[in-house]
């Protein structure tokens, strides 16, 4: 075996079926033009470079930037940077599934209704994050204290904590633990309304479900 398909097999090793997953998302988007149909791996090198330098992106557009410069890399002239926006952002989809957000294949429901309801809040879709949660759903007054219970509490804390700040909470790891509650590792970063950062730091939410449903969130700190 070459030193490339050495490394090759590392990653899969490493990663699993995300190599795979990466180098044919490259192939069906075939930004240098080089899909024929039938050369399916034809992009395997650069899904082997890419890879490797996934874990210090830490969004969307970290990725762009390691997708275009590795396309530079490989072919010279890769052609403009938004020219590969859609990739990106397919790839960032993989790695937070597959890499950053590991979790037993038994609690994959439980990690896409997680998944979801961050997304949801960081979109401010109320009514996106409320259908996620049981009618007697307690949640944290963060920074005040306390909690709010039921989904109407629920919106009228966001809705009044939104108009003084805006917070973004990005899940980095899950971890399942012996009371059935599961503890998402998140880094959240706080800005206020003219979009100075306040706050910028790792903490701890534990979440209780019932029925497939957020029941209780807690701060762990």
């Amino acid at each position: 075996m070459t030193p490339g398909e050495i490394a090759q097999e590392e990653l899969r090793k490493k990663y699993g079926t995300l190599f795979d997953e990466v180098s044919a998302l490259l192939f069906r988007h075939d930004p240098i033009g080089i899909n024929f149909e039938s050369n399916g791996d034809e992009y395997d090198p650069e899904a082997r470079t890419i890879l490797p330098r996934l874990p210090e992106c830490k969004s969307e557009a970290d990725v762009l930037a390691v997708v275009h410069d590795e396309f530079r890399r490989w072919f010279g002239e890769a052609g403009p940077i938004r020219n590969y926006a859609k990739i990106a952002g397919e790839i960032w989809v993989l790695w937070r599934e597959k890499a950053i957000h590991p979790m037993p294949d038994s609690l994959l429901p439980e990690k896409e209704l997680l998944l979801a309801a961050y997304v949801a809040f960081n979109a401010r879709d109320i009514d996106a994050a409320l259908a996620l949660m049981t009618s007697d759903v307690a949640w944290p007054r963060a920074f005040k204290g306390g909690f709010v219970r039921g989904p109407e509490e629920v919106r009228a804390y966001w809705t009044e904590q939104w108009s003084e700040i805006d917070p973004h909470v990005e899940p980095v790891a899950f971890h399942p633990q012996d009371d059935g509650s599961i503890l998402v590792e998140v880094q959240q970063v706080v800005r206020d309304l003219n979009g100075s950062v306040l706050a910028d730091e790792r903490v701890r939410h534990r979440f209780t479900l019932e029925g497939g449903l957020i029941q209780r969130m807690e701060v762990d700190g």
